[in-house]
């Protein structure tokens, strides 16, 4: 797998401006080959045989690589918005406010009740008032700016035909090709809703089973990378921030996936897991 001189100057960049003009001179001479291996294969085989019995593992399973015909409402897509929210920075292990929050029935942040209340308000009440749960000023603006994009701007439709459209690829067994439609998807959600990033709107669609290949990249994951000296530099956890990078080391992931023949979803799986306490 080659990567063009584009990939190297956004990497190189950091380090120095001078050595981003040489970079830019050298134009497209300059590249880097991704060799993967039998050993970097082997690394990737060897998680996947230990955690998949794991629960975690077995439900990624189920949700997001078996054949289903997928058909959710507004208000799964709702609380999903809200669940990406809650969970960017904060512990959402089963025990944790956030889970719990999110398995109340009713669910107290449901559209409905959204929709009918000023939601800044509310959402902040519902949130401090609930415990333990960080940063609900700025989550209950998010929430706010989001539904006003949904209900105003013809938010709704667009999600809903991304959706649709990724649920005809998840009735049919997966193909590398499918990347590229899951990554529209990932980014309308990264471009049109508050608070999400690249990370949280890859976690939007796969939390609802709609992905296998764009994937939630966290620190768990470039730790283990980063550990095994997998990839040829050593990844940053902070700069996945931006888009660019987070898209250039995705794509890395998903070629080693490839070449060691297991789904994008199921190593993210592994990995959490192999960190479970």
């Amino acid at each position: 797998m080659h990567l063009t001189r584009k990939i190297l100057t956004f990497v190189f960049a950091k380090i120095s401006k001078h050595l981003y003009v040489i970079l830019i001179c050298l134009d497209d001479i300059m590249q880097i080959q991704l060799i993967v291996d039998r050993a970097d294969i082997d690394k990737i085989s060897e998680i996947i045989r230990i955690q998949e019995k794991n629960q975690w593992f077995i439900e990624t399973f189920d949700v997001n690589v078996k054949n289903l015909s997928i058909d959710s409402s507004k208000d799964d897509f709702w609380k999903t918005i809200v669940g990406c929210l809650l969970s960017t920075q904060q512990n959402s292990s089963p025990n944790a406010p956030i889970s719990k929050f999110l398995d109340q029935e009713p669910f107290s942040l449901c559209l409905e009740e959204c929709k009918r209340n000023d939601l800044q308000y509310y959402a902040v009440k519902v949130l401090s008032d609930f415990g333990g749960i960080r940063y609900y000023n700025n989550i209950a603006k998010y929430l706010d700016y989001n539904l006003k994009w949904l209900e105003e701007s013809n938010g709704w439709e667009q999600i809903c035909l991304a959706a649709k459209t990724l649920a005809e690829l998840r009735k049919r067994d997966p193909v590398f090709d499918d990347i590229k439609v899951e990554r529209m998807a990932s980014n309308l959600i990264d471009e049109k809703l508050k608070g999400f990033g690249p990370k949280q709107s890859r976690n939007f669609w796969q939390w609802m089973g709609y992905t296998r290949y764009e994937i939630p990249i966290d620190s768990r994951l470039i730790k283990w990378i980063n550990k095994r000296k997998i990839l040829p530099i050593k990844l940053s956890s902070n700069a996945l921030s931006d888009k660019d990078y987070y898209e250039m080391v995705l794509d890395w992931i998903q070629y080693l996936c490839k070449e060691a023949n297991v789904l994008p979803c199921l190593l993210d799986a592994a990995i959490f897991s192999s960190n479970e306490k």
